[in-house]
């Protein structure tokens, strides 16, 4: 087996070749003439190769390589490497470029032959012809879409020269009647001449771009993952293609974040010592022609994908909005990997994304969305655990009634114990795993033996993800219920429940405040019922109509309810009736049928009168 490492220019090849041993056995240089080319490998199968035997090229990657590698394998060569270069030498020349490449290739022989990553060195991966060919047309349509706009920068500037824009028959350009316009237009002399010259090439720069649109649209339709990426919100046949034919074969990147880091989407770092996180920018390694659509793509996914939005707006508040767009992008390439490699559209990938954020809805420590939320705490955050005496059953020993789903091999955390520390996380206003666990290692001498921990240290933030992950709303909402029925004085023999709608803040409902009805019984202080009512507030006599039957199961003892002007509807007034339910709701003064029904049934006028004038 022989080791060639060529240094490719456009005038010549220089050559340098080693054997089995390492040994370099030949160091020239060849022209590129292709008589003189071939004659040289004609020379080296005969001379060098025996029967049978093969040679392996490693080559630097430049804009010319096709016809070389074309050329070497029909010379017995069993494998073409093309390598990009790392760093620029201090000391170069040619012939110490060509050593250093076979060098390179000798040395680490086995590796490269097997497939193997070298440390080091960026192997190029060949893309196959149709993807060759797609690269290329796509970077022609990109070419003439500039050639165009550069023209009609042209014509603007040679307008403004004459304060002429405000002339333009339209508001945007180039249209059909914007250019007879400017056809007729009367102007000096040269300014005319410039102008015609502009408008052909204009016209020609059009027809161009129409033509390679064509050819792009129809080799769109042939490709199944181009297809796929035209479901992303605002990606054209032009943008599918681009990007399906730099991201290659998709089974090359294991991960996700593979493909976002060969487009040069993750940041660089210089870590050292001590320092282990010097991140620096984003590397922008591989294609910026990927990175430009990218850049395009986000800029229409966030107009589109509310929940991206969403994410979007959290981070350009904490870093600003460029580093935030960039998340976008990296984001982005994320969701292109998995559209690919499940062959699923965009649509069906967020759906996963979302379903999966549906059954971990208990992470977030969104007390509305849980349905745990029992008002203020009485003592503070650890009255709970420090006197269970005082309560017939404390909330840790209702929260071991859950049934642990968890695999019992490898368990180090009580399940009730890491619930419970996400409560606590809860009630002391925290939304994130990492600022979580450094609350709790902080507080971690208080909280371990009350919790039922035997480590010393917290659980990390991804155990406790994956454990709350396992855990059913709906049982850890009825453990909870169960303890607030134990908690507390007495329950009175007839209860008072009032009604009313508040908007939480910090819980998003699709990029946007959600708003909760809640059910609150003022004698024990607890809050027996909380339901989701969207956006509108109007909607919460509809959602107490539906939930009526949970709330008397939630509150056997309920006798009265109490609301303000929105509830003092016929359809809610006469479910209550039926159910042997007082109700007591307040009327204002813009009801004014209802308020004038309401002052004739008075007995005493004087009181009628009293109302109206406090406006209800």
């Amino acid at each position: 087996m022989l080791y060639l490492g060529i240094d490719q220019h456009a005038r010549q090849l220089t050559i340098s070749l080693r054997n089995d041993d390492g040994d370099v056995i030949q160091a020239r240089q060849v022209s590129t003439r292709p008589d003189k080319v071939q004659e040289f490998f004609t020379k080296l199968t005969r001379e060098r190769l025996g029967s049978g035997e093969s040679f392996i090229a490693v080559l630097e990657v430049c804009g010319f390589n096709d016809w070389l590698i074309r050329l070497l394998r029909d010379y017995r060569c069993q494998q073409v490497i093309l390598i990009q270069p790392e760093e620029r030498k201090q000391r170069k020349t040619d012939r110490r470029d060509a050593a250093a490449l076979s060098e390179l290739l000798w040395v680490n022989r086995d590796r490269l032959l097997a497939g193997k990553p070298v440390r080091g060195l960026r192997q190029i991966v060949l893309p196959s012809p149709t993807d060759q060919e797609n690269r290329r047309l796509t970077t022609l349509r990109k070419e003439a879409s500039q050639v165009q706009t550069r023209l009609v920068n042209k014509i603007k500037h040679l307008l403004r020269r004459h304060n002429l824009q405000w002339d333009l028959p339209t508001k945007t350009f180039p249209t059909r009647r914007a250019i007879r316009w400017l056809q007729e237009l009367v102007l000096p002399a040269i300014d005319r001449l410039e102008m015609d010259y502009l408008l052909v090439d204009l016209e020609q720069a059009q027809r161009r771009v129409q033509e390679l649109e064509t050819v792009i649209v129809e080799r769109c339709g042939n490709s199944q993952n181009a297809n796929l990426l035209r479901s992303m919100p605002g990606v054209s046949y032009f943008t599918a293609t681009s990007l399906a034919c730099r991201v290659g074969r998709i089974q090359r990147f294991p991960r996700a974040q593979s493909l976002a880091n060969y487009w040069g989407m993750t940041p660089g770092c210089r870590n050292s010592g001590e320092n282990s996180q010097r991140l620096g920018r984003i590397t922008k390694a591989g294609s910026n022609i990927a990175r430009w659509l990218l850049a395009q793509v986000a800029h229409q996914a966030l107009r589109k994908d509310a929940r991206l939005r969403e994410w979007y707006k959290r981070i350009r508040r904490r870093r600003g909005s460029t580093i935030a767009r960039v998340a976008v992008m990296r984001k982005l390439a994320t969701v292109i990997w998995k559209m690919l490699s499940k062959q699923q559209t965009y649509a069906e990938c967020r759906a996963v994304a979302l379903a999966g954020q549906e059954n971990c809805k208990v992470v977030s420590f969104d007390p509305w969305t849980a349905g745990l939320r029992s008002g203020v705490v009485p003592g503070g955050l650890f009255s709970l655990w420090k006197e269970p005496q005082m309560q017939s059953l404390s909330l840790l020993s209702a929260l071991k009634q859950l049934e642990d789903p968890r695999d019992p091999r490898g368990v180090r955390h009580p399940f009730s114990g890491v619930v419970a520390l996400a409560l606590l996380g809860m009630l002391a206003r925290i939304r994130e795993m990492e600022v979580l666990v450094r609350w709790a290692t902080t507080h971690w001498e208080q909280l371990r033996e009350p919790l039922g921990f035997g480590r010393d240290a917290p659980p990390v933030a991804t155990t406790i993800s994956r454990t709350l992950a396992l855990c059913m709303v709906a049982d850890l909402q009825a453990v909870f219920l169960r303890w607030l029925r134990t908690c507390g004085q007495e329950l009175p023999d007839e209860g008072v429940v009032a009604v009313d709608g508040k908007t939480a803040k910090q819980a998003l409902d699709d990029g946007r405040p959600l708003h909760m009805l809640n059910a609150f019984v003022h004698q024990v202080q607890i809050t027996v019922g909380q339901w989701s009512v969207g956006a509108e507030k109007s909607n919460e006599p509809t959602v107490l109509r539906r939930r009526l039957e949970e709330l008397i199961t939630n509150y056997p003892l309920l006798k009265l309810l109490t609301g303000d002007a929105l509830f003092a509807q016929r359809p809610l007034a006469e479910l209550l009736t039926g159910r042997g339910i007082d109700y007591l709701f307040q009327i204002e003064a813009n009801q004014g049928d209802t308020l004038d029904a309401l002052e004739n049934c008075f007995a005493h006028p004087c009181r009628a009168a009293t109302c109206c004038r406090n406006g209800q």
